[in-house]
């Protein structure tokens, strides 16, 4: 591979960087985040568990975020997983029904990247990223108790659904979060 040394010059030599050794270019990072997008959508249309719990496929999609802020150290990889969720989730193949869901992705990616960095620093390790990913899940659970047709039309509370978007998000970004500080520390960089 070849790149631009400090004085401009071109130079030939392998790169010690482990992020330009994986996820080197934009376009891979960016490949990389849409398959986070893929993956998630796809597990939201695939693993249809009747747990009768609202915001049950936080494990999953809050996992996939949080692996994908950690692991890249990208200010607003999160946000990238989340567009390409939130498009790819109007493709009519998935079979979701309500046309608001897609915004679900979105909303929760931008909600942990913004409160992602406003972390302070001596906070930003697993367990803050986490709370951040609980709060963030929290708001696409309002964004469907309000607008969804499983939300406020449902026997289940406003309490219960703030609780189990809490706690499922929680969940899945303490998962994701971890495994991607172990990715990190593994590859000796961020991915």
């Amino acid at each position: 591979m070849t790149t631009k040394t400090a004085n401009g010059a071109l130079s030939t030599a392998p790169s010690s960087s482990v992020s330009e050794r994986i996820l080197g270019s934009p376009w891979r990072l960016s490949l990389f985040l849409i398959g986070l997008g893929v993956a998630g959508v796809s597990m939201h249309a695939g693993l249809r568990v009747p747990m009768h719990l609202p915001g049950h496929h936080g494990l999953e999609w809050m996992a996939l975020l949080a692996f994908a802020r950690v692991g890249t150290q990208r200010r607003w990889a999160a946000t990238g997983a989340g567009v390409a969720a939130a498009g790819l989730a109007y493709l009519p193949l998935w079979g979701l029904h309500d046309p608001l869901a897609p915004l679900g992705y979105l909303v929760a990616a931008l909600a942990f990247d913004a409160l992602t960095l406003g972390i302070p620093r001596r906070w930003r390790g697993v367990v803050g990223v986490s709370a951040a990913g609980a709060l963030a899940f929290v708001a696409a659970g309002l964004l469907a108790y309000f607008s969804g047709p499983h939300g406020w039309a449902s026997a289940a509370p406003l309490g219960l659904w703030v609780w189990a978007y809490a706690g499922f998000g929680l969940a899945g970004t303490l998962i994701g979060a971890q495994t991607g500080t172990w990715a990190v520390r593994r590859l000796g960089g961020p991915l």
